[in-house]
């Protein structure tokens, strides 16, 4: 029996270590070697030609503004074109895109919807640019985007390079505002990591990388955009995140939106590890231990919450029954609103606390359906 417990006792112990480091420790120690160790590439030379390839499934309402913005980034006009890729839209939307007279808005359109992945695929085929960008129909590039992405190519150890996503640009209600606090921190982290030597994962609202880097992603895959730059990474080239490539999303999440992102990316999570490379095989130790701390361990979360979870109940009933009722009453408040009216939370200062349980059950939800081999939307 007192074997049995130092086993329980050692599982607590660890699962509090592996929170703690995932949680505080890591970001803690990525500002610390920012601070002393930084690496800036190096920029300039003549602008090279770049395809920014658009997917979109059922985006017609988002396509005009998207077609506005990609015309007014300050970049050279006979060395950018836009590609626009209907993955089997029904909404109308290749009438939006053909509706554009300019030359460099091309539209690729599928009869059937076979996923962002394999769009991305066909899109890089059509295009021969030196360097290819990807964006979301929804985001809101910076004028001066692009131009400050493509500098960074001029560095050959340079890979790929993301813009920095500050989430909505009109953020109106409380929900929103701490979804775009909680993604100002994590765009903060990744660029520290990139300074330092390299980021690991990726952002779809601007991504660019260079053509002949490009690998064909298995069709079905959620997370193109981590998969693309985490492969860059365990090549041991570097992943950038540049200050100076803002993008917003251009209409505030909903609650739905925000829950339903993340058990897609939960989902994505599991399944882009067969995807990459063995880790033992990444070329960049800083990538590999990157990509350990601040993605895998972060994956694997609610175990040990889980383990904490239980260990409470066990040590300190007292406490855990209060809190575990206090929990399922704010999940069931959380879930009421969201059926009803999702507003008593979302333009409530408080409404956060439901809103992150009802996130965790997502991240399970997500976990759950992979591994049962469920379907999640793109």
């Amino acid at each position: 029996m007192d074997f049995i417990a130092f086993l329980i006792s050692g599982l607590f112990r660890l699962s509090a270590a592996v929170v703690v480091y995932a949680l505080f420790l890591f970001p803690v120690l990525v500002i610390a070697f920012a601070d002393r160790r930084r690496r800036p590439t190096s920029r300039g030379g003549e602008p090279k030609s770049v395809t920014l390839i658009v997917p979109f499934y059922n985006e017609a309402v988002e396509l005009g503004a998207k077609i506005t913005n990609c015309l007014a980034l300050e970049y050279p006009a006979d060395q950018i074109d836009f590609l626009f890729v209907s993955d089997g839209s029904t909404d109308g939307g290749e009438k939006v895109v053909t509706a554009c007279r300019d030359p460099r808005v091309r539209l690729l359109e599928f009869s059937t919807n076979r996923g962002k992945s394999a769009a991305l695929n066909e899109a890089v085929e059509e295009t021969e640019a030196e360097i290819i960008a990807f964006t979301d129909a929804g985001a809101e590039l910076e004028s001066s985007a692009m131009k400050s992405v493509i500098a960074h190519f001029h560095d050959g150890q340079v890979g790929c390079v993301c813009g920095i996503y500050r989430g909505s640009a009109s953020a109106a209600n409380d929900v929103a505002k701490a979804s775009a606090a909680c993604l100002g921190h994590e765009m903060h982290l990744r660029t520290l990591e990139s300074e330092i030597w390299t980021a690991v994962g990726g952002t779809g609202a601007l991504l660019a990388m260079r053509r002949r880097d490009f690998t064909p992603l298995p069709e079905g895959l959620l997370n193109d955009d981590f998969v693309l730059a985490a492969r860059t990474a365990a090549e041991g080239k570097r992943v950038i995140y540049e200050p100076q490539a803002r993008i917003d999303e251009r209409s505030p999440p909903s609650l739905q939106k925000i829950l339903r992102r993340r058990t897609r990316i939960a989902y994505g999570n599991w399944q882009m590890l067969s995807c990459l490379p063995r880790i033992l095989n990444w070329r960049s130790r800083f990538a590999m231990w990157v990509f350990i701390s601040h993605k895998f361990l972060r994956m694997i979360l609610p175990v040990p919450l889980a383990i904490l979870w239980i260990g409470l109940g066990i040590y300190s009933p007292m406490l855990f029954w209060p809190l575990t009722i206090c929990a399922a009453a704010l999940l069931v408040i959380g879930a009421l609103c969201m059926r009803f009216n999702a507003r008593l939370i979302e333009d409530h200062p408080l409404g956060a606390i439901p809103v992150l349980l009802l996130s965790y059950v997502a991240v399970c939800v997500g976990t759950l359906r992979y591994f049962r081999r469920g379907a999640v939307e793109w």
